[in-house]
Protein backbone atom coordinates (compact mmCIF):
# COMPACT_ATOMS: atom_id res chain seq x y z
CA UNK A 1 0.00 0.00 0.00
CA UNK A 2 0.94 3.53 -0.65
CA UNK A 3 0.61 6.97 0.01
CA UNK A 4 0.31 9.70 -2.86
CA UNK A 5 -0.71 13.75 -3.04
CA UNK A 6 2.21 15.01 -1.39
CA UNK A 7 1.56 17.76 -2.91
CA UNK A 8 -2.16 18.01 -2.63
CA UNK A 9 -4.04 17.87 0.57
CA UNK A 10 -1.09 19.02 2.43
CA UNK A 11 -0.97 22.15 0.68
CA UNK A 12 -4.67 23.38 0.21
CA UNK A 13 -4.80 20.93 -3.03
CA UNK A 14 -7.45 18.10 -3.33
CA UNK A 15 -9.57 18.80 -0.19
CA UNK A 16 -12.69 17.09 -1.52
CA UNK A 17 -16.04 18.42 -1.92
CA UNK A 18 -17.75 20.77 0.58
CA UNK A 19 -16.02 22.30 3.57
CA UNK A 20 -16.82 19.58 6.35
CA UNK A 21 -13.69 16.81 4.74
CA UNK A 22 -9.99 18.28 4.22
CA UNK A 23 -6.48 17.00 4.72
CA UNK A 24 -6.44 16.54 8.42
CA UNK A 25 -10.59 15.32 8.73
CA UNK A 26 -10.92 12.20 11.31
CA UNK A 27 -11.22 9.14 9.61
CA UNK A 28 -14.58 6.99 10.36
CA UNK A 29 -13.20 3.75 12.36
CA UNK A 30 -15.58 1.37 11.03
CA UNK A 31 -17.91 1.73 8.00
CA UNK A 32 -21.14 3.76 8.26
CA UNK A 33 -22.19 2.21 4.77
CA UNK A 34 -22.79 -1.50 3.90
CA UNK A 35 -22.96 -1.61 -0.09
CA UNK A 36 -22.00 -5.21 0.58
CA UNK A 37 -26.01 -5.67 1.71
CA UNK A 38 -27.71 -5.19 -2.19
CA UNK A 39 -27.66 -7.22 -4.58
CA UNK A 40 -24.27 -7.00 -6.61
CA UNK A 41 -25.04 -7.77 -10.16
CA UNK A 42 -21.53 -6.14 -11.12
CA UNK A 43 -18.70 -8.33 -9.96
CA UNK A 44 -15.22 -6.84 -9.96
CA UNK A 45 -13.66 -10.69 -10.01
CA UNK A 46 -10.20 -9.85 -11.96
CA UNK A 47 -11.17 -6.14 -12.26
CA UNK A 48 -9.56 -2.96 -11.17
CA UNK A 49 -11.67 -0.47 -8.67
CA UNK A 50 -11.52 2.94 -7.84
CA UNK A 51 -13.00 3.55 -4.27
CA UNK A 52 -13.47 6.17 -2.25
CA UNK A 53 -11.50 4.98 1.34
CA UNK A 54 -13.48 6.06 3.75
CA UNK A 55 -12.47 3.42 7.13
CA UNK A 56 -11.14 1.12 4.50
CA UNK A 57 -13.74 -1.78 4.96
CA UNK A 58 -15.43 -1.14 1.36
CA UNK A 59 -12.18 -1.40 -0.55
CA UNK A 60 -11.59 -4.41 1.44
CA UNK A 61 -14.77 -5.86 0.50
CA UNK A 62 -13.46 -4.92 -3.25
CA UNK A 63 -10.91 -7.05 -2.53
CA UNK A 64 -12.40 -9.64 -1.44
CA UNK A 65 -14.71 -10.03 -3.99
CA UNK A 66 -12.30 -10.82 -6.51
CA UNK A 67 -10.86 -7.58 -7.94
CA UNK A 68 -7.64 -7.53 -9.29
CA UNK A 69 -6.43 -4.55 -8.04
CA UNK A 70 -8.44 -1.94 -5.62
CA UNK A 71 -7.33 1.37 -5.00
CA UNK A 72 -8.79 3.70 -2.50
CA UNK A 73 -8.67 7.00 -2.35
CA UNK A 74 -9.26 9.63 0.19
CA UNK A 75 -8.89 13.47 0.74
CA UNK A 76 -7.98 13.42 4.67
CA UNK A 77 -4.77 12.06 5.61
CA UNK A 78 -5.55 10.44 8.79
CA UNK A 79 -8.07 8.34 6.97
CA UNK A 80 -5.68 7.06 4.57
CA UNK A 81 -3.32 6.20 7.39
CA UNK A 82 -6.31 4.39 8.98
CA UNK A 83 -6.56 2.29 5.96
CA UNK A 84 -2.99 1.20 5.93
CA UNK A 85 -3.21 0.23 9.82
CA UNK A 86 -5.95 -1.66 8.93
CA UNK A 87 -4.49 -3.72 5.90
CA UNK A 88 -1.39 -4.23 8.38
CA UNK A 89 -3.87 -5.65 10.92
CA UNK A 90 -5.71 -7.89 8.56
CA UNK A 91 -2.98 -9.21 7.41
CA UNK A 92 -0.89 -9.73 11.00
CA UNK A 93 -3.36 -10.43 13.42
CA UNK A 94 -5.95 -13.28 14.45
CA UNK A 95 -9.70 -12.21 14.52
CA UNK A 96 -9.91 -11.70 18.49
CA UNK A 97 -6.76 -9.71 18.39
CA UNK A 98 -8.34 -7.55 15.45
CA UNK A 99 -11.52 -6.52 16.98
CA UNK A 100 -9.18 -6.03 20.20
CA UNK A 101 -6.71 -3.69 19.20
CA UNK A 102 -9.23 -1.12 17.10
CA UNK A 103 -12.72 -1.48 19.63
CA UNK A 104 -11.59 -2.22 22.98
CA UNK A 105 -11.89 0.26 25.81
CA UNK A 106 -14.23 2.06 23.75
CA UNK A 107 -17.50 2.28 25.57
CA UNK A 108 -19.86 1.93 22.63
CA UNK A 109 -18.55 -0.85 21.21
CA UNK A 110 -18.60 -2.89 24.71
CA UNK A 111 -21.74 -4.99 23.73
CA UNK A 112 -20.60 -5.85 20.71
CA UNK A 113 -17.60 -7.02 21.76
CA UNK A 114 -19.06 -9.15 24.83
CA UNK A 115 -21.50 -10.32 21.94
CA UNK A 116 -18.46 -11.63 20.23
CA UNK A 117 -16.85 -13.00 22.94
CA UNK A 118 -13.96 -10.86 23.27
CA UNK A 119 -12.84 -8.97 26.53
CA UNK A 120 -14.12 -5.01 26.31
CA UNK A 121 -10.86 -4.07 27.94
CA UNK A 122 -6.91 -4.90 26.69
CA UNK A 123 -4.54 -4.06 29.30
CA UNK A 124 -1.59 -1.78 28.03
CA UNK A 125 1.02 -4.59 28.02
CA UNK A 126 -1.45 -6.11 25.05
CA UNK A 127 -1.60 -3.20 23.42
CA UNK A 128 1.85 -2.58 23.21
CA UNK A 129 2.31 -6.02 22.24
CA UNK A 130 -0.18 -6.10 19.16
CA UNK A 131 1.06 -2.86 18.12
CA UNK A 132 4.31 -3.54 17.81
CA UNK A 133 3.05 -6.60 15.59
CA UNK A 134 2.07 -3.81 13.21
CA UNK A 135 3.89 -0.91 13.58
CA UNK A 136 6.23 -1.25 10.86
CA UNK A 137 3.73 -1.27 8.14
CA UNK A 138 2.62 1.33 6.10
CA UNK A 139 4.13 4.76 4.60
CA UNK A 140 6.54 6.47 7.45
CA UNK A 141 4.36 9.13 7.46
CA UNK A 142 1.24 6.98 8.95
CA UNK A 143 4.26 5.02 10.71
CA UNK A 144 4.98 8.46 12.64
CA UNK A 145 1.47 9.18 12.93
CA UNK A 146 0.69 5.89 14.81
CA UNK A 147 3.66 6.26 16.62
CA UNK A 148 2.43 9.29 18.81
CA UNK A 149 -1.00 8.30 19.27
CA UNK A 150 0.06 4.97 20.88
CA UNK A 151 3.42 6.20 22.74
CA UNK A 152 0.23 8.54 24.36
CA UNK A 153 -1.80 5.49 25.11
CA UNK A 154 0.89 3.38 26.40
CA UNK A 155 2.95 5.40 28.77
CA UNK A 156 2.18 5.79 31.98
CA UNK A 157 2.83 8.98 32.77
CA UNK A 158 0.14 10.36 29.80
CA UNK A 159 -3.35 10.69 30.80
CA UNK A 160 -4.38 8.78 28.22
CA UNK A 161 -2.70 5.67 29.32
CA UNK A 162 -4.69 2.60 29.07
CA UNK A 163 -7.35 4.38 26.71
CA UNK A 164 -8.39 3.54 23.71
CA UNK A 165 -5.87 5.74 20.21
CA UNK A 166 -8.90 5.65 18.10
CA UNK A 167 -12.24 6.70 20.41
CA UNK A 168 -11.35 10.64 19.71
CA UNK A 169 -11.73 9.73 16.11
CA UNK A 170 -15.58 8.90 16.75
CA UNK A 171 -17.91 10.51 14.98
CA UNK A 172 -21.42 10.37 16.52
CA UNK A 173 -23.04 7.47 14.68
CA UNK A 174 -19.83 5.76 14.77
CA UNK A 175 -20.00 1.98 15.50
CA UNK A 176 -23.82 1.34 15.50
CA UNK A 177 -23.51 -1.11 12.41
CA UNK A 178 -20.63 -3.30 13.76
CA UNK A 179 -22.86 -6.30 13.36
CA UNK A 180 -23.44 -5.34 9.66
CA UNK A 181 -19.67 -5.58 9.14
CA UNK A 182 -19.28 -9.43 7.32
CA UNK A 183 -15.42 -9.58 8.47
CA UNK A 184 -16.16 -8.44 12.14
CA UNK A 185 -18.28 -11.17 12.88
CA UNK A 186 -16.95 -14.02 11.40
CA UNK A 187 -13.56 -15.67 11.80
CA UNK A 188 -13.75 -17.22 8.36
CA UNK A 189 -14.72 -14.30 6.52
CA UNK A 190 -11.90 -12.32 8.13
CA UNK A 191 -9.79 -15.00 7.49
CA UNK A 192 -11.01 -13.92 3.66
CA UNK A 193 -10.86 -10.17 3.95
CA UNK A 194 -7.64 -10.72 5.30
CA UNK A 195 -6.10 -12.23 2.13
CA UNK A 196 -7.16 -9.65 -0.17
CA UNK A 197 -5.75 -7.22 1.85
CA UNK A 198 -2.36 -6.81 0.24
CA UNK A 199 -4.40 -6.08 -2.96
CA UNK A 200 -5.62 -2.55 -1.76
CA UNK A 201 -3.50 0.40 -2.17
CA UNK A 202 -3.97 4.02 -0.96
CA UNK A 203 -3.86 7.21 -2.03
CA UNK A 204 -4.37 10.52 -0.17
CA UNK A 205 -6.74 12.09 -3.33
CA UNK A 206 -9.89 13.41 -4.15
CA UNK A 207 -12.08 11.00 -6.05
CA UNK A 208 -11.94 14.00 -9.05
CA UNK A 209 -8.43 14.13 -8.52
CA UNK A 210 -7.95 10.18 -8.57
CA UNK A 211 -9.60 10.48 -12.02
CA UNK A 212 -7.83 13.30 -13.65
CA UNK A 213 -4.32 12.35 -12.68
CA UNK A 214 -4.14 8.10 -12.54
CA UNK A 215 -3.17 6.96 -15.85
CA UNK A 216 -5.11 3.82 -15.70
CA UNK A 217 -8.69 2.48 -16.85
CA UNK A 218 -11.19 1.15 -14.41
CA UNK A 219 -13.77 -1.49 -14.88
CA UNK A 220 -15.56 -0.05 -11.32
CA UNK A 221 -15.74 3.05 -9.78
CA UNK A 222 -17.49 3.31 -6.59
CA UNK A 223 -18.01 6.99 -5.00
CA UNK A 224 -19.14 6.11 -1.87
CA UNK A 225 -21.88 9.32 -0.91
CA UNK A 226 -20.05 11.62 -2.73
CA UNK A 227 -23.08 13.36 -4.85
CA UNK A 228 -25.59 13.08 -1.99
CA UNK A 229 -22.83 14.72 0.27
CA UNK A 230 -22.22 17.27 -1.85
CA UNK A 231 -25.86 18.36 -3.08
CA UNK A 232 -26.53 18.93 0.73
CA UNK A 233 -24.04 20.81 0.66
CA UNK A 234 -24.26 23.14 -1.64
CA UNK A 235 -27.69 23.48 -0.89
CA UNK A 236 -27.13 24.65 2.28
CA UNK A 237 -24.87 27.24 0.57
CA UNK A 238 -27.46 28.41 -1.48
CA UNK A 239 -25.50 26.83 -4.54
CA UNK A 240 -27.55 24.63 -5.71
CA UNK A 241 -26.79 25.16 -9.89
CA UNK A 242 -23.31 23.99 -9.17
CA UNK A 243 -24.35 20.53 -8.38
CA UNK A 244 -25.25 20.42 -11.76
CA UNK A 245 -22.44 21.26 -13.17
CA UNK A 246 -20.49 19.03 -11.09
CA UNK A 247 -22.13 15.51 -12.11
CA UNK A 248 -22.05 16.83 -15.53
CA UNK A 249 -18.06 17.32 -15.24
CA UNK A 250 -18.04 14.35 -13.06
CA UNK A 251 -19.71 11.81 -15.51
CA UNK A 252 -16.94 13.12 -18.57
CA UNK A 253 -14.22 12.54 -16.62
CA UNK A 254 -15.62 8.69 -15.63
CA UNK A 255 -16.69 7.99 -19.07
CA UNK A 256 -12.66 9.07 -20.00
CA UNK A 257 -11.41 6.60 -17.32
CA UNK A 258 -13.66 3.55 -17.16
CA UNK A 259 -13.97 0.79 -19.63
CA UNK A 260 -16.98 0.38 -21.47
CA UNK A 261 -19.13 -2.20 -20.23
CA UNK A 262 -17.43 -0.65 -16.53
CA UNK A 263 -20.10 0.95 -14.11
CA UNK A 264 -20.05 3.93 -11.91
CA UNK A 265 -21.66 3.26 -8.49
CA UNK A 266 -22.35 5.52 -5.84
CA UNK A 267 -24.22 5.07 -2.43
CA UNK A 268 -27.20 7.17 -0.76
CA UNK A 269 -28.73 7.25 2.45
CA UNK A 270 -32.13 7.15 1.06
CA UNK A 271 -34.70 5.10 0.20
CA UNK A 272 -34.95 4.52 -3.52
CA UNK A 273 -38.71 4.12 -3.66
CA UNK A 274 -39.59 7.72 -2.96
CA UNK A 275 -40.81 9.62 -5.90
CA UNK A 276 -38.57 12.86 -5.09
CA UNK A 277 -35.60 10.30 -4.70
CA UNK A 278 -36.21 9.01 -8.07
CA UNK A 279 -36.76 12.32 -9.70
CA UNK A 280 -33.71 13.35 -8.67
CA UNK A 281 -31.74 10.10 -9.86
CA UNK A 282 -33.85 10.32 -13.36
CA UNK A 283 -32.46 14.09 -13.69
CA UNK A 284 -28.59 12.78 -12.53
CA UNK A 285 -29.54 9.92 -15.77
CA UNK A 286 -30.20 13.16 -17.98
CA UNK A 287 -27.19 14.61 -16.67
CA UNK A 288 -25.00 11.52 -17.79
CA UNK A 289 -26.32 10.87 -21.13
CA UNK A 290 -27.59 7.95 -23.14
CA UNK A 291 -24.17 6.34 -23.35
CA UNK A 292 -25.16 5.57 -19.44
CA UNK A 293 -27.73 2.79 -18.48
CA UNK A 294 -28.98 2.84 -14.76
CA UNK A 295 -29.77 0.78 -12.52
CA UNK A 296 -30.70 0.97 -8.44
CA UNK A 297 -30.38 -1.36 -5.93
CA UNK A 298 -32.33 -1.02 -2.27
CA UNK A 299 -31.17 -2.59 0.48
CA UNK A 300 -32.60 -2.56 4.72
CA UNK A 301 -30.65 -3.10 7.66
CA UNK A 302 -31.49 -2.91 11.26
CA UNK A 303 -28.92 -1.07 14.21
CA UNK A 304 -29.05 -3.68 17.12
CA UNK A 305 -28.43 -1.37 19.85
CA UNK A 306 -31.72 0.74 18.68
CA UNK A 307 -34.93 -1.11 19.23
CA UNK A 308 -37.48 -0.62 16.37
CA UNK A 309 -34.83 1.21 14.13
CA UNK A 310 -35.66 0.34 10.19
CA UNK A 311 -33.24 1.87 7.36
CA UNK A 312 -33.31 1.64 3.60
CA UNK A 313 -30.54 2.86 1.27
CA UNK A 314 -29.98 2.37 -2.03
CA UNK A 315 -26.67 1.71 -4.21
CA UNK A 316 -27.38 3.62 -7.79
CA UNK A 317 -24.85 1.86 -10.55
CA UNK A 318 -24.69 3.49 -14.04
CA UNK A 319 -23.02 1.20 -16.51
CA UNK A 320 -21.02 3.19 -19.36
CA UNK A 321 -22.37 1.22 -22.86
CA UNK A 322 -20.91 3.35 -25.82
CA UNK A 323 -18.30 6.33 -26.31
CA UNK A 324 -18.90 9.56 -24.16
Amino acid sequence: MEEKGKTGPGKGEDRGVGSSFGADSAPYLMATEYPWLAPWEESPKKQKVLCVGGSGDVPFFFSRMGAARVTAVDVSRPACFLMQLKAACLRELAWEEFLAFFLADIPRAETFLRSRGVSPHLPVAEREHLYRRVQGHGHESSRRFWKERFENVLSGNSPLAGKSPFEKFLHATDLFGLHLIPYLNDPAVYAQWARGAENVRVLNLSLDAALDRCAEEWNLIYASNVFEYLEMDLALKGREDEFRTYVFEFSRKAGRTLKEGGVLCWYAYERGDSPAFQERVKGLAGIFGKEWTLSAHGLAYRFSNLSGSRFRNTLICFRRDGAP
